[in-house]
């Protein structure tokens, strides 16, 4: 964790199974976020800001056995969950396996990431896609 990170009320954060959380300085994580790192590690850079309720997960359950539980089937995970520098994410986004979001993108409110965002992107939606880009009219 980073020097002069604010990790505020309700946050969890949660290491196993090979993975980590790393958080960079001066970010703000706001209140009752979920911050997971089993398989993937979840990478959150500098000056990054995240809203209230936000989840990141670098893992998924296997379930195509329909002979098996879904519990038993295990985890796997498509990659890390990178957030670059000076990355904004709006109220409730969840972010999944293997995402990288670019530095100075925005994510809105409610968003589900499911691929890429390239740096300074403006994305929104289920999935998530971009809708323009930082500085354009």
């Amino acid at each position: 964790m980073g020097d002069r990170v604010h990790l505020y009320r309700g946050t969890i954060i949660e290491v196993g199974a090979g993975g980590n959380v790393i958080i960079g300085a001066d970010t703000h994580i706001q209140a009752s976020c979920n911050l997971k790192g089993f398989l993937g590690s979840l990478i959150i850079g500098h000056n990054v800001q995240i809203a209230p309720h936000c989840g990141f997960s670098p893992y998924e359950h296997n379930f195509e056995d329909r002979s098996a539980t879904i519990q038993s089937q295990g985890i796997r995970s498509a990659g890390d969950i990178v957030l670059e520098d000076d990355v904004w994410l709006g109220l409730g986004v969840k972010v999944l396996e293997g995402v990288h979001i670019g530095k100075g993108a925005v994510i809105g409110a409610g968003a589900v990431v499911t691929k890429d965002i390239p740096a300074y992107a403006i994305a929104v939606g289920m999935p998530a896609h971009v809708i323009r880009m930082r500085g354009e009219a």
